[in-house]
């Protein structure tokens, strides 16, 4: 059983942006502590012409390196159960700037907990540092099938509950 973190982020403003300050902070903590990846930059439009926040979680996160062609987005859901759900895949898609024509993006989808967030930064760093997806986790036997595998590459969508 896991706690979640603000689970009544999607109506409540504060939980929305202390959502957003976790995720901005495990980018800086977790996936890029010594600022060697200042290309990253957040690329997503967050809200309305009048300022005011979308606030449906999708993106509670961004980032785009336009050098490196790669994109990373995490979509925060509302806690559906005591678990742990995280879903992530790859995506081809259009950037706004012509002069990038495409990107490839890391989706995240979860309901944010230590857990699930500690995942996601695995995932996040392994993609910005080395283009691929790996994620080491005690469930690699039931949620990848291998019980062999300790470190895996993925190659289809994932959906990891635990």
């Amino acid at each position: 059983m896991v706690k979640h973190l603000w689970p009544n982020f999607l109506t409540n403003a504060g939980e929305y942006r202390n959502s957003e300050q976790y995720w901005n902070e495990l980018w800086t903590t977790d996936v890029d502590p010594d600022g060697l990846h200042p290309e990253w930059k957040p690329w997503l439009n967050l809200s309305y012409v009048n300022g005011a926040p979308f606030g449906d979680g999708n993106p509670i996160f961004n980032r785009l390196s336009v050098a490196d062609r790669k994109a990373v987005r995490v979509i925060q859901t509302q806690p559906s159960g005591p678990g742990i759900v995280l879903d992530f895949w790859l995506e081809e898609i259009i950037t706004p700037d012509d002069t990038v024509p495409s990107v490839v993006e890391l989706v995240i989808t979860c309901e944010l907990s230590a857990e699930a967030a500690h995942y996601a930064g695995q995932l996040i760093r392994s993609w910005v540092t080395t283009g691929e997806i790996t994620l080491r986790s005690e469930f690699a036997e039931t949620a990848y099938r291998d019980s062999s595998a300790e470190e895996w590459e993925l190659t289809s969508p994932y959906h990891l509950v635990a």
